[in-house]
């Protein structure tokens, strides 16, 4: 299992460029809910609402904080792995799903808020704690997706020789057995990330 994951970390550094797709799709969307460039801050604002109802559910259970932790940890486990076979549609809902998140977080930060608490220390107290563990592995989740959706396409192209057919296979069973490190790993990152959330987080900003 250690071979895995040594062999997982050479394939992420060779995979960089997908990383930096991540990133920029983020930034994109950061900056658009910031500026509320075409609309972001309304979408953003409704999916604050949405969290808000959701929220308001967790403190009427009889147990909060744990209903907080689970929902947010199986929230972004599942969903984060499911963003790396959604991108077989060509990478286009990673890259879709970083700028959501990205524009969330932009509208969330110059929010009234955050104007009042300071966009500065909202960051640093209310995301930064998790969010050191939880943005990298969405970015790098939504890296793979990307991958995947131009590994197929690939394998389309390749597919017209034998020899194409078997390079093009032998890429797909190497991505799909990096994908073993990549799940733990993800769920491993918000596992943490949601306890943090759950108890860290709430305390620095209450």
């Amino acid at each position: 299992m250690r071979g895995l994951f040594a062999a997982f970390w050479r394939d992420l550094i060779r995979s960089r460029h997908y990383v930096a797709a991540s990133l920029i799709a983020f930034a994109s969307g950061w900056a658009a809910g910031w500026t509320g460039y075409a609309g972001m801050d309304r979408f953003a604002a409704q999916s604050v609402e949405g969290m808000q109802h959701l929220a308001d559910w967790i403190a009427s259970t009889d147990d909060p904080q744990l209903w907080f932790f689970l929902i947010i940890f199986i929230n972004n486990a599942v969903k984060a792995v499911l963003f790396v076979f959604l991108g077989a549609f060509l990478g286009l809902f990673p890259i879709f799903v970083l700028v959501v998140n990205g524009g969330m977080l932009g509208y969330l930060l110059q929010s009234e808020p955050a104007r009042e608490i300071g966009a500065l220390e909202l960051f640093l107290k209310g995301i930064l704690p998790h969010g050191i563990l939880e943005l990298p592995a969405l970015f790098v989740a939504c890296a793979y997706g990307i991958r995947f959706g131009f590994l197929l396409v690939r394998s389309l192209l390749l597919a017209a020789t034998p020899e194409g057919r078997a390079r093009a296979g032998a890429e797909l069973v190497h991505f799909l057995t990096m994908l073993v490190p990549l799940i733990l790993l993800v769920t491993a990152a918000m596992f943490a990330a949601a306890v943090i959330e759950s108890t860290i987080t709430p305390a620095l900003i209450g």
